[in-house]
């Protein structure tokens, strides 16, 4: 998305769990199938853990449920600055993501993260970051 909209310059994105069992575990083989079949090139991501340095890193935390947020916020100590926010939260959804590990169902997270991400860069434009 951010290679379409010319901007993948302009970011730095990363992914970190909040309760990461396994640092260094590559995402579930379902994730790879899905991303293919779409066309999305995929990178050699490895899980890890969240840390209160990364709310001083970065600029937005995007969680994908209720419960991330919870964590991240307890993580970062708050969320003083408001940096922590539902990724749906930008979409006309707001609810959380379909968790493909309770569902088994990557395609409905798949539906679910696109539209969350496509309304938080409309956000960003809105508000004149981007």
């Amino acid at each position: 998305m951010l290679k379409k909209r010319g901007l993948a310059d302009r970011f730095k994105v990363d992914s970190a769990g909040t309760g990461v069992r396994e640092p260094g575990r590559k995402p579930h083989y379902r994730t790879f199938i899905s991303l293919k079949d779409k066309g999305i090139p995929t990178v050699d991501h490895r899980s890890k853990q969240l840390t209160n340095w990364d709310y001083v890193d970065f600029d937005y935390l995007l969680g994908m449920d209720s419960y991330n947020i919870r964590d991240m916020k307890s993580i970062s100590g708050g969320d003083p600055e408001g940096k922590i926010h539902r990724l749906l939260d930008f979409s006309k959804f707001k609810r959380d993501v379909a968790d493909p590990c309770n569902t088994d169902d990557y395609e409905t997270t798949y539906r679910d993260i696109v539209p969350g991400l496509e309304g938080f860069l409309d956000y960003l434009e809105k508000q004149g970051i981007i």
